[in-house]
């Protein structure tokens, strides 16, 4: 994979990766087994490159308990995933969110959309 231009490619994946739906039902999420398909096709690069940053957001994204057994990642490569984050520098704080239910609070579904929202916006 050669790494020129790639964030946007990454980012709009863990969008599409991403366990908690922005505007629609679980029935929407993209099964956990292409969040492995992807971790199998990432897990060799060095996610602390610049150009690979969005890497380690796409698996914050993709690898979140959102405590729904049919669209949570399995704990064995959610362990996997949070490792690689760690390795790479990842605050606890952030990959405590793969390891266990946390709550989506409202500074994170603004994070959800991948940009800040326009002032007076707020999502409910």
């Amino acid at each position: 994979m050669k790494n020129q231009h790639c964030v946007p490619y990454l980012s709009a994946l863990g969008l599409l990766l991403n366990r908690a739906p922005l505007y629609s039902g679980p029935e929407t999420v993209i099964p956990p087994s292409h969040v492995e398909r992807v971790f199998d096709a990432l897990s060799d690069f060095d996610w602390s490159e610049p150009d690979l940053g969005e890497i380690q957001a796409l698996f914050l994204r993709a690898a979140r308990v959102v405590d729904n057994s049919n669209i949570d990642v399995p704990k064995s490569l959610r362990q996997q995933i949070a490792g690689k984050l760690e390795k790479w520098g990842v605050p606890p704080a952030r990959l405590a969110r793969i390891r266990g239910f946390v709550p989506i609070a409202v500074t994170d579904r603004a994070s959800l959309f991948g940009e800040s929202l326009p002032p007076g916006l707020v999502l409910r």
